[in-house]
């Protein structure tokens, strides 16, 4: 399998999504800074962050599932995997950066607003890529700080290339039937495991599953160990694999 990807139709491409778009994205893009100059906690910023980038994605290819938007889309001068590249660059590379970017001037306002301006003392959060865990050392408990940006960025990354080949994938509201598939997989997955579990460990009670599951996942994520760091490796694989199952549905369409 050959990939025709040519750097001057894709920035091309891009000149043509932002010449069409510039005025509604420094609306939107305003807007994400005053919303995280109201709302700057880790984790407000991170939902906001995973879920509108989710929405962007499905947005940005829907003009593929329309007759008419989807046959002039089809007719551009430009191979699908220069498609695909833009499309990536632009609900992963573009959206995570312009969110980053207006995290910080969300931030630089209200040092501007409350710290100049109204003279409040209020706290700024500049610890977004940065989680702290709570140890138990010889009977005292620690602080370790932790970088979680490949994490963040990874997760972010999972999330979009789902809702890619979602958006090529389903024809009619695709926002919902995607959102259904990753509930139906996750309640799957997670029946799955719980029946491993009763076999395993023995049956208890849904509580207690729920309680295991908790500390097994948080041993992964703190463990470094040969085996843990093979399985996140898998886990990361997925995502340029569903890239390649996105660039065949595309290809798929224009058939």
């Amino acid at each position: 399998m050959k990939l025709n990807i040519r750097f001057n139709k894709i920035f091309l491409l891009l000149k043509q999504y932002f010449t069409e778009n510039l005025n509604g994205q420094i609306i939107y893009w305003s807007i994400m800074a005053l919303l995280f100059t109201a709302f700057d906690q880790r984790g407000f910023v991170l939902i906001v962050l995973y879920l509108s980038g989710f929405i962007f994605t499905i947005q940005l290819n829907s003009k593929l599932n329309k007759q008419t938007t989807g046959m002039q889309y089809f007719l551009l001068p430009a191979s699908q995997a220069d498609k695909m590249v833009v499309s990536f660059i632009l609900n992963t590379i573009y959206y995570f950066v312009m969110t980053i970017l207006a995290y910080v001037i969300g931030n630089m306002l209200i040092i501007i607003i409350y710290h100049s301006i109204l003279k409040i003392d209020v706290p700024i959060n500049w610890d977004l890529f940065q989680f702290t865990i709570p140890t138990l050392n010889n009977g005292i408990m620690q602080l370790t700080v932790r970088n979680e940006f490949w994490n963040i960025l990874g997760t972010f990354a999972s999330i979009q290339s789902i809702s890619m080949l979602g958006s090529l994938y389903f024809k009619r509201n695709a926002l919902g039937k995607t959102i259904l598939g990753i509930f139906t997989i996750g309640l799957l997955f997670l029946i799955l495991q719980f029946l491993l579990m009763d076999i395993f460990i023995g049956e208890i009670e849904f509580f207690e599953k729920i309680k295991w599951l908790t500390i097994i996942y948080s041993e992964i994520n703190n463990s470094s160990s040969v085996g843990i760091l093979i399985m996140k490796l898998c886990a990361f694989l997925i995502i340029p694999y569903l890239w390649l199952v996105s660039y065949f549905k595309l290809t798929e369409k224009q058939i």
